[in-house]
C-alpha cells in the first residue's frame, strides 16, 4: 500500500513539474511561416485579434469547414507561438438576449 500511494506522489509531482517545460516548448516560428502553414494544413483564416498587455498580438484564426483553430501569440520581434489548437470552433451570430441562459 505504501509503495502504492508513493509511486502516485512521484508520478503527480513529475507531472507538475513537468508543466513549465511544456510551457517552454512551444511550437515558434516567425509569423509569416506559421500563418501560411494553417492556412495551407488546415484551412484556417484569421478571426479575431487583440492586444495583451499593449505589445503582444493575440490572434485566433479558424476554419468553419473543418471545425479546427489555432490560437496564436506574437512578440513585437514577428515571433509567433502556438498557444493553443483545438476542433469544433463554431461561430456565434447570436446575442446575449436571444441565448436564453440562465444563472
Amino acid at each position: 500500500m505504501t509503495r502504492t500511494w508513493l509511486a502516485a506522489a512521484l508520478a503527480a509531482s513529475t507531472a507538475f513539474f513537468a508543466l513549465p517545460a511544456l510551457a517552454q516548448d512551444l511550437p515558434c516560428a516567425p509569423r509569416d511561416e506559421i500563418v501560411a502553414s494553417i492556412t495551407a494544413d488546415f484551412g484556417e483564416e484569421p478571426k479575431a485579434l487583440g492586444l495583451q498587455q499593449g505589445e503582444t498580438l493575440m490572434e485566433i484564426f479558424a476554419s468553419e469547414r473543418t471545425g479546427s483553430f489555432t490560437v496564436l501569440e506574437t512578440s513585437p520581434d514577428g515571433t509567433s507561438c502556438v498557444v493553443a489548437m483545438g476542433s469544433n470552433w463554431t461561430e456565434s451570430l447570436t446575442t446575449k438576449a436571444e441565448q436564453k441562459v440562465s444563472f
